[in-house]
């Protein structure tokens, strides 16, 4: 398994975390799920809201041999973070 950058996924990958990820503030996802955007906001949390292209950049997501998202791992993490291999 290694860990890639989201703007570095396949289409397919990306949609896919797009759909395993439901609680990332996007300006696409607040505006597709307006009621958990208000919950998040009513229990105080803010983040600034960003583009879900910008998010995808922002972090990692395990792939597996198979070049699938691993569907063990129910994190990502920070781009930043760890070894990340880009898809160049």
């Amino acid at each position: 398994m290694i860990w890639i950058r989201g703007n570095d996924l396949s289409e397919t990958n990306k949609r896919a975390v797009l759909n395993m990820f439901v609680h990332r503030m996007t300006v696409e996802n607040v505006k597709a799920r307006p009621e958990h955007a208000a919950w998040m906001y009513e229990g105080g949390y803010r983040m600034p809201i960003v583009s879900d292209s910008e998010w995808l950049a922002s972090k990692a997501f395990p792939v597996t041999k198979r070049g699938t998202i691993s569907e063990r791992h129910k994190y990502c993490v920070s781009a930043e973070d760890g070894e990340i291999r880009n898809n160049a």
